[in-house]
């Protein structure tokens, strides 16, 4: 790895994917009731999910990997059975396949909807080609519940109660005569998702399911007759999601026990982990973080909600761009009209980055992708409206094929000035006076001469050896990244042991490297989290020991106290009087007095930062 005696050793570290913060859980629209089918045929069991506005979602099984399937893929990608859609599979036919039910949260006017599957198809039955005359059913789900050998049917109702169809020679009667539904007098708040699992251990099957608060009610059978649990009895009293618990029951780790996973309200599932019997939320851990861009992802991060940290966006194959919203530490992603970038497509390979190039105190939007130019889209109270001929400030300017532009103060003169990486591998570099931009080419450019193979399909910023330059990594088309120290008179290639990104280019990794830096664990420093050609995320934590000049000076003359630390907004100081505040490369971001030890840092961006006094000095972090 590389290093420099005199300040330690920048050193990288690939994630391992049970403790990875990116990739990403899987999401769906709202209210996702997960169910395990073998969709594929290939032997192991993959997730279906409906969501609130009638989709179905497909997630594949590899290895323990779940990856969703889009488009033509996806064989139930054409159907869309109305709002709330619940899925549920049974070999309804006999016929060695499962065929597919379908309920609803919405109106009475809604019946069960089947779905026989043909080969590698789903095809709509009703009538005498169905054998579920009954409907408005919310959530159904198959299980032996009178013990006869057939699979019966048990639905959840918006209500809070359950419906009950008894399996009669492959013909699903629903039992409503009071007396014949062994579930009629049980209920949970409303919006039932009824699941069956042997939650006390005596090999019968118990009744959980879940309801509009979000929590998880167990109902034990005791020779047919269900009474709920209480307190200790119910193992999942302490647990709970947003709202709209739907449970599933999974052994997703492969330990030979049930875990447990349920959708919520709130776009994703969440997993908790038996242990022993005993149920742990899980978020870093889940297995079910494993969605991606869709081919060629090329991530950015960038504060969109405007809540103070940073959330991911990231271009792809198809010219779109897909938002992951951080929300404390987690990233979920944002589908439909919850992703404000739904509208935008450009030409394939599309990349972005965001300032507030128009000083209106939002961040604005450049694009790139393989169509030669850049496109801007100034936003408009988190509208993003497209800026065409004298309005686009790039308009006119031509910046090759591939290109992936990244906004930077480059020379300190307190405007967003664009780097762009393109096909022939070099970085392109384009000056801000006053929102003119200016292509510097030749010795113009000061990254004339830095150039990698072909597709240098990212570039990325860090001062990663904490000498107050901005160092330049850059990904090309097979993979590998390469590390430009800035010596401040020029660039220096490092390659072999010196430079500390070696260790991933002599591993298999995929294609087009698509690096960007971010402080994901909030230690202070910049993590690296790299797309590439699959549409995935790896994630590298920085685990250096450089110290910078700097932050000797702060080591030595500590006297300040603060806090918190890390803080979100604001700081309790020790010491009153003028202050300024830097960033970890010297550069004063913040000044003022402080006259009642109260310091207000809300509008700096995350990230690690000097407060000094006088002669005194100590480090924070914002996040």
């Amino acid at each position: 790895m590389a290093s420099n005696s005199s300040f330690g050793q920048i050193l990288f570290k690939e994630v391992s994917r049970k403790d990875r913060i990116i990739p990403l859980p899987i999401a769906v629209d709202r209210i996702g009731r997960l169910v395990g089918v073998d969709l594929d045929e290939d032997g192991d069991t993959d997730f279906v999910s409906g969501d609130v506005e009638g989709n179905l979602h497909f997630f594949r099984n590899t290895g323990g990997y779940f990856t969703e399937v889009v488009g033509k893929e996806n064989i139930l990608d054409t159907i869309n059975a109305g709002i709330f859609t619940s899925p549920a599979f049974i070999d309804a036919d006999n016929d060695n396949d499962m065929d597919m039910v379908l309920g609803f949260g919405s109106s009475s006017s809604n019946t069960l909807k089947y779905y026989e599957r043909i080969g590698n198809a789903y095809y709509y039955r009703t009538g005498d080609e169905s054998p579920f005359f009954f409907g408005s059913l919310y959530h159904p789900e198959f299980v032996d519940l009178d013990e006869d050998g057939d699979l019966d049917m048990v639905a959840g109702e918006p209500s809070g109660s359950f419906e009950y169809a008894e399996n009669e020679d492959g013909v699903f009667i629903q039992k409503a005569i009071s007396g014949q539904n062994p579930l009629e007098n049980i209920y949970v708040s409303g919006y039932s998702s009824p699941e069956f699992y042997d939650v006390d251990g005596d090999n019968d099957l118990d009744l959980v399911s879940g309801d509009k608060d979000g929590k998880f009610n167990v109902f034990l059978n005791n020779k047919g007759t269900y009474e709920k649990a209480e307190d200790a009895a119910n193992p999942f009293s302490g647990l709970s999601v947003d709202s709209y618990s739907t449970p599933f029951f999974f052994d997703i780790d492969g330990d030979s026990d049930m875990d447990l996973i349920s959708g919520n309200g709130t776009n994703h599932f969440e997993l908790f982990r038996n242990d022993n019997g005993t149920f742990v939320s899980v978020i870093r851990e889940n297995p079910l973080y494993g969605f991606d861009a869709i081919n060629v992802s090329t991530p950015t991060f960038a504060d969109i909600d405007g809540d103070n940290d940073l959330d991911m966006i990231s271009g792809n194959l198809n010219g779109s761009f897909k938002y992951y919203q951080n929300n404390d530490g987690v990233y979920y992603e944002m589908l439909g009209q919850n992703n404000p970038f739904v509208t935008i497509t450009v030409a394939s390979n599309s990349a972005a980055t965001f300032a507030d190039l128009d000083g209106d105190n939002d961040l604005d939007i450049m694009t790139g992708d393989d169509d030669y130019i850049s496109r801007y889209f100034k936003n408009e109270n988190g509208v993003f409206i497209e800026q065409t001929a004298n309005a686009n400030p790039f308009d006119g300017i031509f910046l090759d094929k591939a290109t992936k532009p990244l906004f930077i103060d480059w020379d300190n003169d307190n405007d967003m000035d664009v780097l762009c990486g393109n096909l022939q591998g070099d970085i392109i570099y384009l000056e801000n006076d006053n929102m003119t931009f200016t292509k510097k080419t030749g010795v113009d450019n000061p990254f004339y001469g830095v150039k990698v193979g072909s597709h240098s399909s990212a570039v990325a910023a860090s001062d990663l050896d904490k000498d107050g330059d901005m160092d330049i990594l850059m990904g090309d088309f097979f993979g590998k990244l390469y590390y430009y120290r800035n010596d401040q008179s020029g660039f220096t290639l490092l390659s072999g042991l010196d430079n500390p990104f070696e260790f991933h280019n002599q591993s298999n990794h995929d294609y087009e490297a698509a690096p960007a830096f971010v402080d994901l664990d909030k230690d202070g420093d910049q993590d690296l989290i790299m797309g590439r050609a699959d549409g995935t995320f790896y994630e590298y934590r920085n685990e250096s020991t450089i110290v910078s000049s700097i932050e000797k000076v702060v080591n030595a003359t500590k006297t300040l106290t603060i806090a918190p630390v890390p803080t979100s907004s604001d700081l309790h100081v020790s010491d009153n009087g003028s202050y300024v505040i830097l960033n970890i490369m010297g550069t004063i971001v913040q000044k003022g007095f402080i006259n009642d030890n109260h310091l207000s840092v809300d509008k700096l961006p995350v990230g690690q930062y000097i407060l000094r006094i006088g002669e005194n000095n100590t480090k924070f972090i914002k996040d």
